[in-house]
């Protein structure tokens, strides 16, 4: 009895020693952003999408269903032809109207995201690291703006915001950092900032490749 009791006992140790067989694990969203920093941009193209749609579509009069070129014209101020191009690139049923999904679609599409960082987000990070050490301290993310052509749209950063995204806690925003919490800022700002939507929507659209 006691030497069966012994062997099995070594066995347990010697097990204990062994790797357990497991599943790997699937890649969290932060793992997933870490390989493709511009995917950060997307639910911050995915918010400016839905506002867009809801603003051509019950902002200027009867809600409708889809958008056409006049509604590009009207609201991203283009010309006939630059709208009738656009709408082409947006409508892939090709019945000259846009729906919601087909603009969401045409937004999120990897043009889009880093079109989104190239234009928005990179330059503000840039411009607000005064010492180019490419980190913001406290102060130099609390003076970050959106450059909007002849505007500005203030961020607002608080203390508490930046220690939220300050994932290492080191009391700096590595540019990574500082991409989420702008996706953060300005999705916000898009749903609360009537006049914001347009500004961005004006340059987004107008820079992004239109032939995808």
């Amino acid at each position: 009895m006691r030497r069966l009791a012994l062997s099995l006992l070594l066995l347990a140790v010697a097990g204990c020693g062994r790797a357990p067989l497991a599943t790997p694990a699937a890649p969290n969203a932060a793992q997933i952003l870490a390989r493709d920093p511009v995917q950060a941009m997307r639910p911050l193209v995915e918010t400016l999408m839905d506002r867009c749609f809801e603003l051509m579509t019950v902002g200027y009069g009867n809600p409708k269903a889809t958008i056409d070129a006049d509604d590009l014209t009207k609201y991203l101020d283009l010309t006939a032809p630059q709208a009738a191009t656009l709408l082409a690139a947006i409508d892939k049923d090709g019945d000259k109207q846009a729906s919601q999904a087909e603009l969401m679609d045409w937004g999120v599409a990897h043009e889009g995201l880093v079109r989104m960082n190239d234009v928005f987000v990179a330059p503000t990070f840039k411009h607000a690291d005064k010492d180019g050490d490419h980190k913001l301290r406290f102060d130099e993310a609390a003076a970050a703006a959106l450059a909007l052509g002849d505007h500005t749209w203030d961020m607002k950063i608080a203390k508490p915001e930046f220690s939220a995204f300050d994932l290492n806690h080191d009391a700096l925003l590595a540019e990574s950092e500082f991409d989420k919490l702008a996706t953060t800022k300005v999705s916000a700002g898009l749903k609360a900032d009537k006049e914001l939507p347009g500004r961005v929507a004006q340059i987004f659209f107008k820079t992004i490749p239109w032939s995808h």
